[in-house]
């Protein structure tokens, strides 16, 4: 329950207002099996003394990949669970393994555009251009948000 599903629930949980407080008396939790979690990480970037020979072209692939973006991500298979990206950056998430991750036809798309729509021969090591890392694998939600050794980790 919260403000937008049960609301009702939610209110009474809360106490239902005039100085008065909600008391749990029964929980029903539903479990779900632990999923492996893949994170997939695409980078662009440039160093600042390098924005007025290479800013154009770095500008380029940055408008590249919003198009791809935005082209791509309305449909994505819901295994693409989470993740964030902005402008130079995308840190994306599939729930299921490593092998399925790299079978999705997301996974062939951004690899194909990465590898044959970037213009490779324009890139300068060190100073600007564009990455995709190897797949990380983590054994659950839990050990992707940092397992044992997480920040504020109530088990500490």
């Amino acid at each position: 329950a919260d403000a937008c599903a049960n609301s009702d629930l939610f209110w009474a949980l809360r106490g239902g207002g005039g100085g008065t407080y909600g008391v749990v008396t029964n929980v029903h939790y539903k479990l779900y099996d632990v999923t492996p979690i893949v994170k997939l990480e695409y980078f662009s970037g440039i160093s600042e003394a390098a924005r007025d020979e290479y800013g154009g072209a770095y500008e380029s692939i940055v408008e590249k990949w919003f198009e791809f973006w935005i082209e791509k991500s309305p449909n994505l298979d819901p295994k693409w669970c989470g993740g964030f990206f902005g402008e130079e950056y995308a840190h994306l998430l599939y729930c299921g393994n490593k092998e399925d991750a790299q079978k999705s036809t997301f996974y062939k798309e951004i690899n194909a555009w990465y590898w044959n729509d970037l213009p490779w021969n324009t890139f300068v090591e060190n100073v600007w251009g564009s990455l995709i890392l190897p797949l990380t694998v983590y054994d659950s939600w839990y050990d992707y948000r940092g397992g044992a050794d997480a920040y504020q980790n109530p088990c500490e």
